[in-house]
């Protein structure tokens, strides 16, 4: 299929700490529209933004269910929650602990504003630690949309 995959920790018996992978890709706004704010005079060029993606986050049996952790995350324009400023990018329903575990779902984030030409998307998994050759992580990106609209859309 089309997934972006990413496969996390394993090899070897080494403990590791703080793994991060990820899949990163580049788009573009071609088209902003004026937003004024409406309890100030600013007036910017850009669009509001919805990303959405399938995630399917596995680990396998070899970790070690009190101190291994996995979890997937974002980032937009380097910036952690696109532009949260330094804060936990970790998507909470996504972490889980330990041996044989499997979560999916969708999920869908507000991006904030974007302006007008080019911009980077990060979708990547988190590993707190791996300590067996059997502990990894496999995750799967797939139907990831990014949506640009107006701040006076019935939607959004």
């Amino acid at each position: 299929n089309g997934s972006l995959q990413i496969q996390l920790g394993g090899t070897d018996d080494t403990l590791q700490m703080g793994m991060i992978a990820g899949w990163r890709r580049k788009f573009r706004v071609t088209m902003a529209q004026i937003v004024t704010a409406t309890k100030s005079d600013i007036t910017t060029n850009t669009i509001r933004g919805t990303m959405q993606f399938d995630y399917f986050i596995q680990q396998t049996s070899g970790y070690d269910s009190q101190n291994d952790e996995s979890a997937i995350f974002w980032q937009l324009d380097g910036d952690n929650a696109g532009g949260g400023g330094g804060q936990d990018v970790v998507i909470t329903e996504t972490i889980i602990f330990g041996g044989g575990m499997t979560m999916q779902g969708t999920v869908t984030v507000d991006i904030g504003h974007l302006s007008q030409g080019p911009h980077q998307i990060f979708l990547g998994v988190y590993n707190t630690r791996k300590s067996a050759a059997n502990a990894y992580t496999t995750v799967k990106f797939d139907n990831i949309v990014i949506l640009g609209h107006g701040d006076n859309d019935e939607n959004g």
